[in-house]
């Protein structure tokens, strides 16, 4: 039989004006090299590319849940309630792609570096809708971050504590692993930070710099574990390591951007 190898070409809009990807996320395309194809074929002729990920017909795929993609640290529940779609709970990821470093010079300036990476260099390995060859990757696959734990994206959690539940409906649908929407951009957190209380967003200027905060601090988009001290990371060679908690800023910025030309191991 063969695999459903995702069609992940672009197809015309139904006006005919244009051209489109429909909405999926990396972890679906992964799905048939994970030992996970039957997830494919549980949407009736097999999980469409080319309708966005919770379309009517691929619901009976994005909604179940894949073991491999859920951390048992993880208290919460492992499913979405839906409040805008009566009946569909997507399946939830606590691993997701790191797609970028901090993309601001002013940060990197006020963390000492003469220069700051800019354009794909600041990316990662698995940055948003791009192709990344081995040669992109000049800093070297051991020294760049590629996947992350952010868990329980469908609620919001800080410094260990819960601050937001998921149930609202403004709070919408974060954290299926089969959405477009999910990935880690390893910007920092601004501090100080109350835990249990929502933090005052990502480091976007220099000023933030200070007091900034890296890995467990907040679960939006930045990496984030339910483990004392550390949270588990992917670095582009494959190889699995434990990032520690204390680990600055600068380090992180450094792991996560695959071109910025100041390579650091993950060890420091």
């Amino acid at each position: 039989m063969q695999p459903l190898i995702p069609d992940l070409a672009e197809y015309s809009t139904p006006s005919g004006t244009g051209f489109t990807y429909a909405r999926h996320g990396f972890l679906s395309v992964i799905l048939p090299y994970i030992e996970q194809e039957n997830a494919l074929r549980a949407s009736t002729g097999g999980f469409n590319y080319r309708l966005n990920w919770n379309d009517p017909a691929n619901r009976p795929t994005s909604g179940l849940r894949i073991p491999t993609y859920e951390c048992p640290s993880n208290p919460a529940d492992k499913i979405i309630v839906n409040v805008s779609i009566p009946g569909f709970t997507p399946g939830v990821s606590d691993y997701w792609p790191i797609t970028r470093a901090n993309n601001n010079a002013a940060v990197w300036t006020a963390m000492g570096f003469a220069t700051a990476p800019t354009g794909e260099a600041v990316n990662g390995v698995l940055t948003a809708n791009r192709r990344t060859s081995l040669l992109a990757i000049s800093d070297g696959l051991s020294n760049t971050l590629m996947l992350g734990e952010s868990g329980a994206r469908q609620q919001g959690w800080s410094a260990g504590r819960l601050y937001n539940d998921g149930t609202a409906s403004s709070w919408g649908v974060r954290g299926a692993w089969a959405s477009e929407s999910n990935n880690s951009v390893c910007a920092g957190t601004r501090g100080p930070l109350v835990p249990g209380a929502i933090p005052a967003g990502k480091v976007s200027t220099a000023a933030h710099v200070t007091g900034a905060l890296t890995v467990n601090a907040w679960n939006q988009g930045e990496l984030y574990a339910f483990h004392t001290g550390v949270c588990n990371v992917a670095l582009g060679d494959g190889s699995v390591r434990s990032l520690r908690q204390s680990v600055s800023l600068s380090v992180l910025s450094r792991l996560a951007a695959r071109a910025d030309g100041f390579p650091v191991n993950a060890d420091e």
